[in-house]
């Protein structure tokens, strides 16, 4: 019986570790994304996301996704700087998704916000409600922030 038992206990640290095995970087960002509405696998979703850009640096999506696992994880850094790489790239693209662009604005001038960094949360805000002016949220955002 303490064999098994030694067997068991010795299994225990690989449990709830999830390897991602992908074959490229849509089936990584895909399986990422698939698991969404599941919060405590927060930690396999950035592994799909950054296994998808290990694949594809250049992949746009992962970035916004991760940065908002990120930011939800309260590494408000990391979300600062995968935001930043999305802005970046979209500004690359010939028609890049204005509602999309907007929203990255946006939740980056809260990462920036919650880092106490005003300004740049200030601006982020103001291009988010330039980009996206029918959502009400970022210039309120904007207004609240500035009356501090």
């Amino acid at each position: 019986m303490k064999k098994y038992i030694f067997i068991f206990l010795a299994g225990l640290p690989f449990v709830g570790v999830a390897q991602v095995d992908c074959v490229d970087a849509k089936d990584c960002f895909t399986r990422g994304v698939q698991s969404l509405f599941d919060k405590e696998k927060i930690d396999y979703q950035n592994e799909c996301f950054t296994k998808a850009l290990k694949f594809d640096p250049n992949y746009t999506e992962a970035y916004h996704y991760r940065g908002g696992n990120f930011a939800r994880q309260g590494k408000q850094e990391e979300a600062v700087k995968d935001y930043t790489k999305y802005i970046d790239l979209a500004k690359k693209e010939a028609k890049p998704s204005k509602f999309v662009l907007a929203k990255v604005y946006f939740y980056r001038g809260e990462a920036y916000n919650k880092l106490g960094k005003k300004a740049e949360a200030l601006a982020d805000y103001k291009t988010a409600s330039e980009i996206f002016p029918k959502e009400e949220k970022y210039i309120n955002a904007y207004n609240e922030l500035n009356k501090k």
